[in-house]
């Protein structure tokens, strides 16, 4: 159902906003609404609150940084307690820490991207350099060729430019060709022109191995296959060790930064006169007392009054809260995601509820297709259970566990039906169990059990 609601207007003192603002987000159940009335003001920030607003925007985007850095998936838990200058300090190590630890990982991630690309075709010009790039009057240009039919040309293009003043040697190198183009040093631009003319270019190793010769660039590149893998494997034991050490911190920190960010931005929502404000919000009923507990420890010191919905009026104002047993409030989601009732209308939630398994089973109609949903929801029941979201990055998704856990409780009752309606049409995987003889029409075989409601005819 579409909880009933009342107005709330509250009015006190200016240097109490804040506080009343915190009282009524704590109690979680106050939507606030711009107040605008002709004769007071809109509220506007202090130069002091800008400053603060944008601190605690900056601590929560270094909040949502590390927690990405360490792949964390951030939610709302108890606020973490202190001034914002404590909680700035108690976030910074934690970001420097992710960075760099996130930034080693990426480095050491690249290397052996690296090192399994061209690892091979190093270790195949080495040979067939064999020690001739340390050369003082010669000069090696390694070459890595797509196919095996470019040789050829490149031995034209060098023949032509240098005849008889190069050597070259190529070999299979993985999916490419490693080839060597050894001149003496005077004549390496015309090599290189020669190269350039073929639409080619000098193979360059980057960063630490620039320097290096073929055969120096093999062997270090052989050490660094052998020893990154270990060097990565550290990497992320402390970023695991990092996580299990400042996963509560960094979400008390973040969700702390939201608070106080959803707090400074709300004030904007407040009218104000000259020493005083004003609040306008909706409450839902049910959770009125709620609102006065919160309203109760700031008593002598603001004003409330709770007044009722005119729906004839304000019903396009209002906003809409749904308020269902357990077993209907996993539906609630398909009747948002399609649209949300109007206040004042009727919520259809129980009939989704009540009729869409019902239907969906009478519909599909087979053991088989019942059994892979049976599938679909133990799969998904897992991730609810680990408290892990769902990424399907195929479609740029990512499905919350409470996301996940309504999807289970929606998929249980369709394959209830799904199997009812699967034994009353005879149906696994279509009519394969009426082949076997399991289940059978009258008149049209025998089997163990009767089709009460047969949608095909099984084989004669």
């Amino acid at each position: 159902m579409i909880a009933p609601m009342e107005k709330l207007v509250v009015a006190g003192p200016r240097r109490l906003a804040r506080e009343l603002l915190a009282e009524l987000q704590r109690a979680g159940v106050v939507h606030i609404d711009p107040l605008r009335p002709e004769e007071l003001e809109a509220y506007a920030l202090s130069e002091e609150e800008k400053a603060q607003l944008k601190e605690w925007e900056r601590i929560a985007a270094g909040a949502e940084q590390a927690a990405k850095l360490l792949g964390l998936e951030l939610e709302p838990q108890k606020p973490f307690t202190g001034s914002q200058a404590e909680v700035a300090q108690a976030l910074e190590p934690v970001v420097q820490k992710a960075s760099v630890l996130a930034g080693e990982r990426e480095r050491l991630l690249e290397e052996l991207e690296f090192l399994r690309l061209y690892r091979g075709a190093v270790e195949a010009l080495a040979e067939l350099v064999d020690g001739l790039d340390r050369s003082r009057w010669l000069r090696v240009l390694p070459v890595l060729l797509e196919k095996e039919e470019l040789v050829a040309g490149l031995e034209a293009a060098l023949a032509e430019a240098l005849p008889e003043r190069y050597v070259l040697a190529a070999k299979p190198a993985g999916e490419v060709w490693a080839a060597a183009v050894v001149v003496l040093n005077g004549e390496a631009d015309a090599a290189r022109a020669a190269l350039g003319r073929l639409g080619l270019s000098e193979f360059r190793l980057p960063g630490a191995y620039a320097d290096l010769s073929l055969s120096e660039a093999k062997l270090k590149m052989a050490e660094r296959a052998r020893l990154a893998p270990g060097e990565l494997e550290s990497v992320e034991e402390a970023i695991r060790a990092l996580v299990r050490e400042a996963r509560e911190k960094l979400m008390a920190i973040w969700t702390r930064a939201k608070d106080e960010i959803e707090r400074l931005k709300r004030l904007e929502s407040l009218a104000r006169g000259r020493f005083s404000f004003g609040l306008f919000g909706w409450v839902p009923v049910s959770k009125k007392s709620r609102v006065e507990d919160a309203l109760e420890r700031l008593r002598e010191r603001v004003v409330y009054a709770f007044e009722p919905v005119d729906e004839h009026h304000e019903a396009d104002r209002v906003p809409v809260t749904l308020e269902n047993p357990a077993w209907i409030r996993p539906f609630e989601t398909l009747v948002t995601f399609l649209n949300v009732p109007k206040y004042g209308t009727w919520d259809p939630s129980w009939v989704l509820a009540a009729f869409f398994p019902f239907w969906f089973g009478m519909i599909v109609g087979d053991i088989g297709y019942a059994m892979l949903f049976w599938l679909l929801a133990r799969f998904l029941g897992g991730y609810v259970r680990r408290g892990e979201p769902l990424v399907l990055d195929l479609f740029g998704m990512k499905l919350a566990p409470a996301a996940l856990d309504n999807t289970v409780r929606i998929l249980k009752p369709m394959v209830f039906w799904t199997v009812v309606f699967g034994i009353l049409y005879g149906e696994f995987f279509g009519n394969f169990l009426e082949h076997l003889g399991v289940f059978y029409v009258p008149g049209h075989g025998e089997g163990l059990f009767r089709i009460l409601i047969p949608r095909t005819l099984g084989a004669t």
